[in-house]
């Protein structure tokens, strides 16, 4: 049975793909704000003395708080990964594309064969009967891509992930 892309996807090499944690300096940036702002309504003057402004600050620096200290739970324990690649240091960008069913031969001949730009021009599906996720740099140095069947209640890989370096692919316009 082939393997799902996204577990194949850390597993290429540690030289070629590299999983880093989202940047939390967002979290502790709101986080920081929130409760200065917090403590500050003690002693600002309007809202010191007016119990109706107070209540409001509070409320609102509560919820910017709790936003905050979210953002920083899940970058230390939430599944916060983001795939790069290494040899240039680019973010792997995520896309799917959704096909008819009665297109899997092409499609998976279109995946195999790294021609994006004609799999591209295939027309899409609102219907979910077959999935496309291809892993891509926006050089065009690196992807990887591979086509999903939904068989009932999850969708089963149609072969192995495809992995293909500068040249071996073709570009297609969803990738820059």
């Amino acid at each position: 049975m082939a393997k799902h892309i996204d577990e194949v996807l850390y597993s290429i090499s540690p030289d070629a793909i590299v999983a880093r944690r989202y940047n939390p300096i967002v979290g502790i940036l709101i986080t920081v704000i929130a409760a200065v702002a917090m403590i500050g309504a003690n002693y600002i003057e309007p809202f010191a003395s007016n119990s109706d402004l107070y209540q409001y600050l509070m409320m609102a620096g509560f919820l910017v708080l709790a936003t905050g200290v979210t953002m920083i739970c899940y970058w230390l324990w939430g599944d916060s990964v983001r795939p790069h690649y290494a040899p240039t240091n680019e973010k792997l960008i995520r896309h799917d594309m959704t096909f008819n069913i009665a297109d899997a031969n092409r499609v998976e001949a279109l995946v195999a064969a790294g021609d994006f730009k004609a799999l591209d021009s295939l027309p899409h599906s609102a219907a979910s009967g077959l999935i496309v996720i291809i892993y891509a740099a926006a050089s065009g140095k690196f992807a990887i891509a591979q086509a999903l069947e939904y068989v009932p209640h999850e969708y089963q890989p149609m072969s192995e992930p495809h992995l293909f370096e500068e040249g071996k692919f073709t570009k297609s316009a969803f990738m820059e």
